[in-house]
């Protein structure tokens, strides 16, 4: 669940027991809202499709994430249908994150036209929340057509190794299907799943393994997938977590994730403790330090309005996250980065960062964590 949900979506205790009708083999069935878990472990499109339709908001709420997880072309026309008429916002935010996934050409138009149409914005925060998920989703498209570097191949997994074994190969579908979640039953099954793959010699388990760390919604799976690279990490391994520092604010420079994955690639390159990654840490820190200590008081995109008072935790947490990284891996050069922030007038006005970095400094010069 993102943070929309968590702040103005459904919320867990809404879905509550509620008998479905739907047809499948030319039998009525019922099921309940609380086993659409059970229709997405068993791939069931007809039983989603069904529910997507339902008078229900939670219901529909409820199908049209499923269908984010199980992706297949048969739910393209409904959930078309419910990007652009359904009236519930949850449900169009929900159908343009799943037709990005399924991806085909045919839903570039329904995600174009909500894009440019929608009529939702968030009255707390002043977001154009639909069309900023469709705008995500077309995103993610382009990048699977165009995906050139070994950065935007892990993200839209096309991993190296063209034949993973058949165990591999289904620990990367849980992985796939279930690290956005943050569910206890989601993320316990990626946690086993990681658990399973750090077993196994197959080439692609490291590139899984990044992918998680860089995409997986749950901090204990980013985590656990980190701590299993630092064991396997390899050098395109590394140039890959460095690469994520920049990549999203080349592609979609200040939408509302535009920090998510460098920040997670940060998380991951603390953990993982590699020198040869403190280099780029450097030019990271300094570039985003002096970027946003000259920042004006607000920030407008084609889809997306905010002022920067609503972006303050998250810069400073990425700061600290930066400072955190360089000071695990220690040297003269972190020292000097991190002392930078520190001296800082724009930065040394937070009082977590006055308190946290003098802490990361001594680490720094005592050699980090190595």
């Amino acid at each position: 669940m993102g943070i929309f949900d968590k702040i103005f979506g459904r919320k867990s205790k809404d879905l509550k027991i509620r008998d479905v009708s739907i047809e499948k083999g030319g039998v009525e069935k019922k099921i309940t809202v609380t086993n659409i878990e059970e229709l997405v472990e068993k791939k069931d499109v007809e039983g989603l499709i069904k529910a997507l339709k339902d008078k229900d908001i939670n219901v529909r709420d409820g199908a049209a994430e499923a269908l984010c997880k199980v992706g297949d072309e048969r739910a393209v026309e409904p959930l078309t249908e419910a990007l652009l008429k359904d009236k519930a916002w949850e449900v169009r935010r929900y159908a343009a994150e799943a037709l990005g996934n399924i991806g085909v050409p045919e839903v570039v138009a329904p995600l174009t036209a909500a894009l440019n149409n929608d009529p939702y914005i968030c009255n707390i925060t002043g977001r154009a929340v639909v069309r900023l998920f469709a705008n995500s989703a077309l995103m993610k498209i382009e990048r699977t057509k165009s995906a050139t570097t070994p950065l935007e191949r892990l993200l839209t997994c096309q991993w190296s190794s063209p034949s993973p074994s058949q165990e591999v190969t289904a620990l990367t579908e849980t992985l796939r299907r279930n690290c956005k979640s943050i569910s206890d039953r989601d993320i316990s099954q990626c946690l086993d799943a990681i658990k399973n793959l750090s077993k196994t010699k197959d080439p692609v388990v490291t590139e899984v393994l990044c992918y998680t760390a860089l995409v997986a919604s749950h901090y204990k799976v980013r985590n656990s997938s980190a701590y299993a690279l630092k064991t396997m990490t390899d050098s395109e391994i590394i140039q890959i977590l460095c690469e994520a520092l920049h990549y999203d604010r080349q592609v979609n420079p200040l939408v509302f994730s535009d920090w998510t994955l460098p920040t997670y690639a940060l998380n991951t390159l603390e953990i993982v403790i590699d020198t040869s990654a403190r280099g780029a840490i450097v030019d990271f820190l300094n570039d985003f330090r002096k970027t946003w200590s000259m920042k004006g008081d607000t920030i407008v995109t084609g889809v997306d309005m905010f002022t920067l008072g609503a972006q303050l935790d998250s810069e400073k947490s990425i700061c600290i996250s930066a400072c955190r990284a360089l000071a695990a891996l220690g040297g003269s050069d972190a020292v000097i980065a991190i002392k930078a922030v520190l001296s800082d007038p724009y930065w040394s006005n937070y009082y977590d960062i006055r308190k946290e970095l003098p802490n990361l400094i001594a680490k720094a010069n005592h050699g980090g964590g190595e």
